[in-house]
């Protein structure tokens, strides 16, 4: 019997208000269950405090409180209705607003990464469990429809046994370097997402891994990270994943997942404005695919929020993404660069 109060409303600190932040802003606005009551400024320039209430005032939420990152422990840990936080701030500050908030008592919904290093990442688990509040991070694809489909066809049996896995992730629009230097670069910034799904697809943990990358992009070759990247995972059963990815696609978001088994084929194409193609005497023409992610992925950001509600109004919910799972993937993401480094398979 779950033990959920239909009519509880969760409190949300929602910190950064960039383009992530803004995306789960609206998937706070938009949940029933979940009241929005401080967003965090975590850039600190003149005017953006200004231009975050500029925009609740937009949506008539001018009950919301914007604060600056200083005030972070003093206002919002300290104000006993909020009871998560969303972590959408830059990288190299997310560990920082995770570990607060779970010492404060409060469950986290965090952008990946959660931490650094993998050490972190477990460290900041340890105090959720200590805690007993949830620390949700945000593999927001396995709440994509059609990944989510295949997922659940994969484990009902319709393609029989896995043989192969294919998954393409080349992203659109190029990210600044400014964001590029403090992303935790390629493997963890990027592939993490396919690592995951891959992993979450297959059900096992891979037992060899292998990388290869290069670096066209002038601005990403000097701060020592690739650009355009191919990943071969082994596992267990024998079943062999390849990850391409690229940072710059210039045609768009082109993001597709293929499975292989013994009974037929599973894919996931591209998603487009509209599926209408036109064909006549000059050939085929259709739609360009969607520019970015927040386009492509806006019905599973908002879901992966629903899902954190859920969590908190209703703790005998399981996870989507559990702490095991978690690890894996950044797991995983660190033999991708002792692979590239050294030019080697590495056994895990």
């Amino acid at each position: 019997m779950a033990s959920e109060d239909s009519n509880r409303v969760v409190g949300v600190a929602l910190c950064g208000f960039g383009r992530a932040g803004q995306i789960h802003f609206h998937g706070i606005r938009q949940n029933h269950h979940a009241r929005l009551k401080y967003v965090v400024d975590m850039i600190g320039e003149e005017g953006v405090l200004e231009r975050i209430a500029g925009c609740l005032a937009e949506y008539h939420m001018t009950h919301v409180q914007p604060v600056s990152k200083e005030q972070f422990d003093e206002i919002v840990l300290k104000d006993p209705e909020v009871e998560a936080v969303v972590v959408a701030t830059p990288t190299d500050s997310h560990e920082y607003y995770v570990r607060r908030a779970l010492e404060a008592g409060r469950g986290v919904f965090c952008e990946k990464p959660i931490a650094g290093n993998i050490r972190d990442v477990s460290a900041c688990y340890d105090i959720a469990e200590k805690n007993g509040r949830p620390l949700y991070c945000a593999f927001n694809r396995r709440f994509d429809a059609g990944m989510r489909n295949v997922y659940n066809q994969v484990r009902a049996g319709k393609i029989g046994r896995v043989y192969q896995i294919k998954t393409c992730s080349r992203d659109s629009p190029l990210p600044s370097l400014a964001y590029l230097k403090i992303s935790n670069g390629m493997f963890h910034d990027c592939a993490v997402h396919d690592i995951d799904m891959v992993c979450w697809v297959v059900g096992e943990q891979p037992v060899k891994v292998m990388a290869e990358g290069s670096a066209f992009d002038e601005g990403i070759r000097s701060i020592g990270d690739v650009d355009t990247v191919a990943i071969i995972l082994k596992f267990p059963s024998g079943v062999i994943a390849t990850i391409d990815l690229n940072r710059h696609s210039s045609y768009g978001y082109d993001q597709r997942l293929e499975v292989l088994g013994e009974k037929g084929m599973l894919r996931v194409e591209n998603v487009s404005e509209d599926s209408v193609s036109l064909s006549a005497n000059g050939g085929v023409t259709m739609k360009p695919l969607l520019y970015s992610f927040p386009q492509r992925y806006e019905a599973a950001y908002r879901l992966e929020l629903d899902h954190f509600i859920t969590l908190l109004r209703d703790p005998t919910q399981p996870s989507c993404v559990t702490r095991e799972q978690t690890l894996l993937a950044t797991r995983v993401a660190d033999a991708c660069e002792v692979s590239l480094k050294e030019g080697r398979a590495v056994d895990l």
